[in-house]
């Protein structure tokens, strides 16, 4: 007999009651994807305490060794090796945080749409490789500290901190290869889900990168380096920021300050000195026999500028000048707002961003150890020799205070020097090394022309007048490029507004010295303005002023310069036109693309520009400037440098 075969055997297993045999292993999987969760999130959140702690470990043992540096010059070899020590510390957890953290963070960054999610993916992506890097290079530029000579105390200006600056400069290709993650991190928008200091850390990541390329090359090395640090008032404007006042020359030996001297900028030349031939509009129009150093920033291009000052300087003091740096008058207001009132003992005051104008004017007219200026006439040279006194004190008194900063203050610092940057408040050249002079152009401070392609335009004040009338000028610009008539043109109008009260009085160009610095305000604006256009510009006409046309380059620019007198409470306008280049317009098929790149002088906080053409765009891109019309004009308030670009149709342009 043969067995019959059960019903129950013949059912297929799911029908059988057997499903329940495939969960166990399911459930392995999802419980052993939830451990490693779990030890993931475990060694993250270990991980980023002990960062956190390093950190603010680092911090309180960096303050104290900077503090104790600042006594003597010398460091405390146990603060320095708590340093050493939580530096290490801070990198291994940044590493192992990079190494879990990262990828993932760059998923949920590309992913995600919720903004906090994204902003915290992103900090995660960039914000590790980058904090992890910085932590490599402090601990590897700590432990070069740490070989100090035996005997105790470590000395700043001992082999050591060179070391430590070479082994800086060694990371040098480490730290260029941050730049994509630090730009990122800055171009984060929003709140972000860090503490408010850090996150103002984040945004300045690219400073932060620039200053640790920088340092080695201006601060190591065993010989004395020297920088001018030039101090320009804006209210007599110059091409690059205003009249140099005076001048704080820094000496820099092993890493430190060393010595600095404080000087107007009258008393830079020596018997020794023989003057050059001025720029031509200088000697034309102010009648100077020579070039001397307060006159010698009369190039727009700072790099320019600065090769002729360092050599205006050495001709004069023997002295070779490593660098420049040269800061207006919003520049010092902006710093002051970042440091806080500052005390000048000497004095009895306490000198605050609002109170500085104020101030510093009021010492000009009544120098407390020379003659006031309303009694000049009984002692000239007794307010001529100490007209600029309260300069050099309270250039020792910011020097106090700079020791002093804590790390509030100097993120403050940070943020002032950058905004100072944009507008073009700052600029430094570096003429010693051409890898400073790289970082320099690269972060954007060093003041250079654009050499952008397309279209082009600067304009270009100059204060002839023996005076400060440039506190109360008003300038409009307005700039109309035309496509229609087959190639392009342009027509500039500059309008100067004198907001001083009319006095109906002939203009006069002389020096004179005056009853106040207030009355040196309301005389008649001597401007020789230049208007920078792009190289194979055909000048046409001008409209407006009584002198003629100078017609020279500056760079790859070409330059038309003239004189234009602008009474007190009056208004006069200059207008230039001129054929543009082939190469302002791009055209590819049936497509034009016109694209304009705009460059602020430096000592002007502010100019009203208008921009109009007469196409209709298909698309106009000019970020941050407010539109009214339909399109056109496009106006805007110049800040900083800017472009505009517009595409329109080639049909547009009629005959070619």
């Amino acid at each position: 007999m043969t067995a019959q075969a059960s019903p129950e055997g013949n059912r297929p297993a799911s029908d059988r009651g057997d499903t329940p045999a495939r969960y166990p292993l399911g459930f392995c999987l999802i419980g052993v994807l939830l451990i490693l969760l779990l030890l993931w999130t475990l060694l993250l959140s270990l991980n980023l305490r002990s960062a956190l702690r390093h950190a603010r470990q680092a911090q309180s043992f960096g303050a104290a060794l900077f503090e104790s540096a600042q006594g003597n010059g010398t460091a405390d070899p146990a603060a320095l090796s708590a340093l050493s020590s939580s530096l290490r510390g801070l990198y291994r957890s940044l590493r192992i945080l990079n190494t879990f953290a990262s990828g993932p963070g760059c998923a949920v960054a590309a992913q995600s749409l919720w903004p906090a999610a994204h902003q915290a993916g992103a900090l995660a992506c960039d914000g590790l490789p980058l904090a992890t890097e910085l932590a490599h290079t402090a601990y590897t530029a700590a432990l070069a500290l740490s070989a100090a000579p035996a005997g105790g105390e470590l000395s700043f200006q001992a082999s050591a901190t060179r070391q430590a600056l070479e082994t800086l400069g060694s990371q040098r290709e480490r730290l260029l290869a941050l730049y994509p993650h630090a730009e990122r991190l800055a171009a984060l928008e929003g709140p972000l889900p860090v503490p408010e200091r850090l996150s103002g850390a984040l945004a300045l990541a690219p400073e932060l990168l620039d200053a640790l390329l920088l340092a080695p090359q201006v601060l190591g090395g065993t010989t004395e380096r020297t920088i001018l640090l030039l101090f320009q008032n804006s209210d007599e404007l110059r091409p690059t920021g205003g009249f140099i006042s005076s001048v704080l020359v820094l000496h820099l030996r092993g890493g430190r300050l060393d010595t600095y001297e404080y000087m107007n900028s009258y008393n830079v030349e020596t018997d020794q000195y023989r003057m050059p031939d001025p720029p031509e509009p200088l000697g034309r129009y102010m009648r100077l026999g020579g070039l001397v150093f307060r006159d010698g920033n009369w190039s727009p291009d700072f790099p320019t500028s600065a090769q002729v000052l360092a050599a205006l300087y050495q001709a004069s003091r023997g002295v070779t000048v490593d660098g420049i740096v040269a800061v207006d008058t919003p520049m010092l207001q902006m710093l002051l707002e970042a440091t806080g009132p500052i005390d000048v003992p000497q004095y009895g005051v306490s000198i605050s961003a609002a109170s500085l104008l104020e101030t510093a004017e009021g010492y000009w007219e009544n120098p407390v150890d020379g003659t006031p200026i309303r009694h000049r006439e009984t002692n000239i040279w007794g307010w001529l020799d100490h007209r600029k006194d309260f300069g050099g004190v309270f250039a020792d008194a910011v020097v106090s205070r700079l020791k002093q900063l804590d790390s509030g203050a100097m993120l403050r610092l940070a943020e002032a020097l950058v905004r100072g940057r944009d507008g073009k408040h700052i600029q430094a050249w570096w003429l010693s090394g051409t890898l400073a002079q790289a970082d320099l152009s690269r972060s954007g401070f060093s003041g250079s022309l654009s050499d952008a392609a397309g279209d082009y335009l600067m304009v270009v004040d100059a204060n002839l007048g023996y005076n400060k009338v440039d506190r109360n000028i008003q300038r409009e610009v307005l700039y109309r490029v035309s496509f229609t008539s087959g190639s392009p043109w342009a027509e500039l109008v500059l309008t100067y507004h004198h907001r001083s009260p009319a006095t109906g009085i002939a203009c006069v160009q002389d020096a004179r010295i005056l009853d106040s610095y207030e009355a040196l305000t309301e005389l008649c604006y001597w401007d020789y303005v230049r208007v920078l256009l792009p190289a194979g510009a055909e000048f046409v006409e001008s409209v407006g002023s009584d002198y003629p046309i100078d017609r020279t380059t500056e760079g790859t620019r070409q330059s038309l310069g003239t004189l234009l007198v602008v009474p007190p409470g009056e208004s006069r306008s200059l207008t230039l036109r001129y054929r543009l280049p082939g190469s302002a317009l791009a055209c590819e098929g049936a497509l034009c693309r016109y694209t304009l790149t705009i460059q602020k002088q430096s000592g002007i906080q502010a100019t009203d520009y208008s921009f109009a053409s007469d196409v209709s765009p298909l698309a106009l891109s000019a970020a941050g400037w407010e539109m009214d019309g339909s399109p056109w004009p496009v106006s805007f308030a110049l800040t900083g440098d800017g472009s505009l670009s517009l595409a329109f149709p080639l049909d547009a342009m009629g005959a070619r």
